[in-house]
C-alpha cells in the first residue's frame, strides 16, 4: 500500500479508464467499511460533493486519487475517520477504518 502525507494508506485494486475525480464534483460510490477486527459495519452506495464535507476526511482524500471505474482499499487512521468521539453508533473512539470503494460515477 502507498501512504499519503496525512497518513491515509491506499491501494488501487482495479484500474479504471474514466475521468479523474476533482474537488467540486459529485461522486457516486459503492463502499463497505470494516473495523480492523474484520467486522463489516457499513456498506451501500453514497453520493457526495467532493471537498465539501459530509463524509470522512480520509474518504474524500482517497476519492481524489481515483478515476471513474476504479476500485480501491483505503485505511483511514482515526484522525481521518471519526477521531476522538467515534460516530456514536458502530465506530468506537480512536478507531481506524478500512474502506473498500468503487468510484461509480462523477458529475
Amino acid at each position: 500500500m502507498k501512504e499519503s502525507g496525512t497518513g491515509l494508506r491506499y491501494q488501487i485494486l482495479v484500474k479504471g479508464k474514466g475521468h479523474k475525480a476533482h474537488t467540486g464534483q459529485i461522486a457516486k460510490i459503492r463502499y463497505s467499511v470494516e473495523l480492523f477486527s474484520g467486522k463489516k459495519i457499513y456498506s451501500g452506495t453514497k453520493l457526495f460533493k467532493i471537498g465539501y464535507g459530509g463524509v470522512e476526511n480520509g474518504l474524500e482524500e482517497g476519492i481524489l486519487l481515483l478515476k471513474t471505474g476504479e476500485e480501491a482499499r483505503f485505511i483511514l487512521p482515526s484522525h481521518l475517520a471519526y477521531g476522538l468521539s467515534g460516530d456514536g453508533n458502530k465506530v468506537p473512539p480512536h478507531t481506524p477504518l478500512i474502506y473498500y470503494v468503487k468510484l461509480l460515477e462523477l458529475k
